[in-house]
């Protein structure tokens, strides 16, 4: 039975579900009897962890190859969420294929972000050193 079945059942108030008569409002036992199995409903739905990924440089390049080479045109200008969801969708279909691994699209989205994040601070550094020995 699902929990918002149990919360939620077609009544004015909201959390009276399956009220015993036409206005009477649950008994103690059966709201802590609802929580139990709120609670039971919401322990079976957790979802199980993802083992961390450990980046190669291949996977690396792989992937910045299918996000910048491959996949180039479809991330240039104005798009709207579904639009970016599907680009990210079809690059990691490319970057899973090309690997024969399976990483879901938030692990390559922030892995992309981390290199470009790096990539930024090290520019930065670099565009701070002219080069010229003063001292």
């Amino acid at each position: 039975m699902k929990w918002s079945y149990l919360l939620f059942n077609n009544t004015k108030r909201g959390l009276m579900a399956k009220p015993r008569g036409p206005n009477k409002a649950r008994s103690k036992k059966d709201l802590l009897e609802l929580v139990r199995q709120l609670e039971a409903n919401l322990e079976g739905e957790a979802v199980p962890s993802v083992p961390n990924v450990k980046w190669t440089d291949a996977m690396v390049k792989c992937l910045l190859a299918c996000r910048f080479e491959t996949n180039k045109k479809y991330f240039y200008g104005n798009k709207s969420k579904a639009q970016l969801v599907a680009v990210w969708e079809r690059t990691a279909l490319l970057f899973n294929l090309k690997l024969m691994t399976v990483i879901k699209v938030p692990k390559l989205k922030n892995k992309f972000q981390a290199v470009k994040s790096e990539f930024s601070t090290l520019r930065w550094s670099m565009d701070k050193e002219t080069g010229n020995a003063t001292e």
